[in-house]
């Protein structure tokens, strides 16, 4: 008896204990699971934040991180602000905007690279270069201002008439009756288009670059880009305004998130069947797609990235299943160039094969420009660029 109730006592000692323990255990995986969980969603939070941010209108003009270390009418030196060793435009004509001047230089590729000083050299010069010491930009622009300036052609401003309200577009004059219309990414302006312009305009084919809302030039709407969802009611007005002015047609022109506002619109519109052919540079043709590759070149895990975007599409007005253009590609008809860069890293190429895939066979050619950056493929390979584009719109208008 005695030792029975000596083991009943130990017993019933030892009971409390374990307890406790498992409370402390308890507790100490219950602070674990919230702080994991506190820096997933702080993770995620980030992740959206970024998504945002890449998402907004902004204005770049102002965003001049290069030096003009010297410049004369035969070379222009400049200190780079990322290492010209690896930098994408190193190797390409790009345009040079300055800081305070409304100078700007045509430049071939870098002749001379000396840590980060970079000598490339001139070949046209609009106005007059600011000394040593101002600030610069090297852009992919490479044509300036406008139609005239950039190009020598006769233009008209003119106003289209969106549901938001008038949007002004480029108009270049021509004598066909099909007319391109160019749709700029984001970002970027009716400038961009100028490279696809020489080549449109020299087939005859009467031209407009337009303008979007939030574009910092056609009516506000919510600030950031919603990659067609939107925009496309824009693109159909200037259709509009093309079919009202003797258009037969229209071939849709564009660069990045242009060509996701292109593709919606034949969604969208019911002027859908007046597209007669399409040719996009390094188009957005799903921008969650877009965004999962970046993610994860950057490493994000895609849980983080998922979460992200459904935080995203709380935030602002964007649903990313519906900017998914690839799974809709299957009923496109209309013959589309894609022109993409190997080496983009904003838009990467896979989605453009991806979209390839996905149409009709035939329907979408996909045209690679070895080691371009995105929207970069006319700087690096001119000629290539415009006999492609030329190919293929001399194609389309003859069909």
């Amino acid at each position: 008896m005695g030792k029975a109730c000596a083991m009943t006592d130990t017993t019933t000692e030892a009971t409390p204990t374990r307890s406790r323990r498992g409370r402390r255990i308890a507790w100490v995986v219950g602070i674990l699971v919230g702080v994991l969980v506190l820096l997933f969603a702080g993770a995620s939070w980030y992740a959206s934040s970024l998504l945002v941010d890449g998402m907004s209108i902004q204005d770049y003009t102002e965003d001049l991180p290069d030096t003009v270390v010297a410049v004369d009418d035969e070379s222009i030196t400049l200190e780079m602000a990322t290492d010209p060793a690896t930098d994408p435009r190193t190797p390409s004509l790009a345009g040079v905007r300055f800081g305070g001047s409304d100078a700007y230089l045509q430049v071939g590729p870098a002749t001379e690279v000396d840590g980060m000083n970079a000598t490339r050299p001139v070949i046209a010069v609009v106005g007059d270069p600011p000394a040593a010491g101002s600030t610069a930009r090297v852009e992919r622009e490479y044509f300036p201002e406008d139609p005239q300036v950039g190009l020598g052609l006769d233009f008209t401003e003119v106003q289209i008439e969106t549901p938001l309200g008038p949007s002004p577009a480029w108009y270049v004059p021509a004598d066909g009756d099909t007319w391109a219309i160019y749709s700029h990414g984001r970002g970027a302006t009716r400038q961009e288009g100028l490279r696809m312009l020489e080549t449109s305009h020299a087939l005859g084919m009467p031209t407009l670059l337009v303008t979007f809302r939030d574009d910092l030039v056609g009516q506000p709407e919510d600030g950031i880009s919603n990659f067609g969802l939107t925009e496309w009611a824009d693109l159909e007005a200037a259709v509009q305004y093309a079919l009202d002015n003797g258009a037969e047609d229209v071939v849709l022109l564009a660069g990045s998130t242009g060509g996701a506002i292109s593709v919606s619109l034949l969604e969208n519109s019911d002027l859908a069947d007046s597209v007669v052919g399409m040719a996009f540079d390094a188009p957005v043709t799903s921008f969650g797609q877009t965004v999962d590759l970046n993610a994860a070149e950057r490493g994000f895990p895609a849980p983080i990235i998922a979460v992200g975007k459904w935080i995203t599409e709380q935030r602002v007005n964007i649903d990313f299943a519906a900017t998914d253009y690839i799974s809709s590609v299957g009923d496109l008809d209309v013959p589309t160039l894609i022109i993409h860069g190997t080496e983009d890293s904003t838009n990467p190429l896979e989605a453009s094969e991806e979209f390839a895939a996905a149409a009709p066979e035939g329907v979408v050619t996909v045209d690679t420009f070895e080691g371009a950056e995105h929207v970069w493929s006319w700087n690096l390979s001119r000629e290539e660029y415009e006999n492609v584009l030329a190919d293929h719109l001399t194609s389309v208008l003859a069909d």
